[in-house]
C-alpha cells in the first residue's frame, strides 16, 4: 500500500489517543484548512479568538461549521472575480 493510505490509517488509529489525552490535533489541524477559506474579515477575528483562547486560556468555544465543499466554491468564485475571469 501507499504512504498516503498508511498516513491516513495512522491518523485515524490516533483519535482514540489524542481523545483521550485531550490533544485534538486532527480537528484542530482541519479547523485551519476552514479557517483559511473564511473571508478575511471573518479570518481575522477568528484568529484573534484563537489567540486569545490560547494566549490566556480562555473558555472560547471556537468552531468552524458548514459545507467545506461549498466554502472552497466560494474562495474559488471570488478568486475568479478578482482576476478578472
Amino acid at each position: 500500500t501507499s504512504l498516503p493510505s498508511h498516513l491516513k490509517s495512522l491518523k485515524k488509529a490516533s483519535l482514540p489517543v489524542q481523545n483521550q489525552l485531550g490533544m485534538m490535533h486532527t480537528k484542530k489541524l482541519k479547523q485551519h484548512h476552514s479557517a483559511e477559506l473564511l473571508p478575511p474579515a471573518l479570518y481575522v477575528i477568528y484568529s484573534q479568538l484563537l489567540a486569545q483562547k490560547e494566549a490566556f486560556v480562555e473558555p472560547i468555544d471556537l468552531e468552524i461549521v458548514g459545507s467545506l465543499k461549498d466554502a472552497q466554491a466560494f474562495a474559488r468564485n471570488q478568486a475568479n472575480k478578482d482576476t478578472g475571469k
